[in-house]
């Protein structure tokens, strides 16, 4: 499943091509995220990966799920609120998926360096 995650620069040109697609500037994400200018350019650029919280904010605000994020074929492409469908069993398989994700990542991530 390793193979399927992105690396952190590509990680990062997701973060960059969903921001400018909101019409966002790095600053302003920055606000939402509570991180500097200077972190969101460092993730954008692949230099810093993001932390599990970052992660979590980051389909927050931009109404997508963890795989958007993180997989590479972008199979996780789902606005969050779409699949909610606004039931809260919805909201549940997302959480639950989140946190597979989230320890799939990391179990990932401890393997490669």
């Amino acid at each position: 499943m390793a193979d399927s995650y992105c690396t952190s620069g590509e990680t990062g040109q997701r973060v960059a091509q969903l921001r400018t697609q909101m019409r966002m500037s790095q600053q302003e994400l920055a606000s939402r995220l509570d991180v500097t200018q200077s972190t969101i350019s460092r993730i954008e650029a692949g230099e810093r990966a993001l932390t599990v919280g970052e992660l979590g904010r980051l389909t927050q605000v931009f109404g997508v799920t963890v795989g958007a994020l993180l997989w590479r074929d972008g199979s996780g492409l789902v606005a969050l609120r779409a699949l909610a469908g606004g039931h809260s069993s919805g909201v549940q398989e997302s959480l639950q998926l989140f946190r597979e994700l989230i320890g799939d990542y990391l179990g990932a991530r401890a393997l490669v360096g």
